[in-house]
């Protein structure tokens, strides 16, 4: 009795190899095109990562142009590297947003490599409609800025993955060494609440968002291209 099964046919095989090597150079092609505009110091016609950001449910008309400066920095917002250094990058993020988290990696791996070349700064852009836990994670964050450990919640907030519930941000506050009896004061009266309309005002869609002195690229940007990135600005 034969077997009523067939293999694939020579043609359909065929048809998929040649499909996925189209794929493969069209990838292979932006990336050039990337890495040759950073090398240019064009920033302009750089890719927006739309498919590594969370969008607000309804996108500002009030977008931002990419290549468009921007004076998106502040001087009361936590930051690491000094404010004079060459490149400013600011970020703004969502505690909620799982593109905000995957960028953190690459963030805090380069802020750590380029000490004090580079300044980086981090802004928040709670999207409410999506993650109505974000708020509370950013005013925890800045609760733990006023006793001089944001950073570590930052990356403890981050690593909650979403889970920013009431009982999640207490745990974190206390793995981050915080005081914890001042953090409840600071988180039940609302001290460090966060201007959630600030970020449109520089037209932001969504998270991760950064500005390289002053000019934007929306989503988590790949750690090689974010190098790249940098050491256009500051030099090798």
């Amino acid at each position: 009795m034969k077997s009523s099964r067939r293999g694939v046919s020579p043609a359909i095989a065929i048809v998929a190899t040649v499909a996925a090597l189209v794929l493969v150079l069209l990838f292979l092609s932006r990336v050039i095109v990337y890495y040759r505009q950073i090398k240019s110091g064009d920033l302009s016609g750089l890719p927006q990562f739309a498919s590594e950001a969370t969008f607000m449910p309804k996108l500002s008309e009030q977008a931002a142009k990419p290549g468009t400066v921007v004076e998106a920095a502040t001087d009361d917002d936590p930051s690491s590297g000094p404010k004079d250094a060459k490149l400013t990058i600011v970020e703004f993020v969502d505690f909620q947003c799982p593109f905000s988290a995957k960028a953190s990696d690459a963030v805090r791996t380069l802020a750590a490599a380029y000490g004090d070349r580079v300044r980086f700064q981090i802004r928040d852009f709670p999207i409410l409609e999506l993650h109505p836990d974000a708020l509370l994670a950013a005013e925890a964050a800045g609760c733990a800025e006023a006793q001089g450990k944001f950073w570590a919640m930052h990356d403890r907030l981050f690593a909650l993955r979403g889970e920013t519930g009431r009982a999640n941000l207490d745990q974190a506050a206390l793995q981050s060494g915080l005081d914890m009896a001042a953090f409840t004061a600071c988180l039940d009266g609302h001290e460090r609440l966060k201007d959630v309309q600030a970020g449109e005002a520089f037209g932001l869609r969504g998270t991760p968002t950064f500005f390289f002195n002053g000019k934007r690229i929306e989503g988590a940007i790949p750690r090689d291209i974010f190098e790249k990135l940098i050491q256009n600005f500051i030099g090798r």
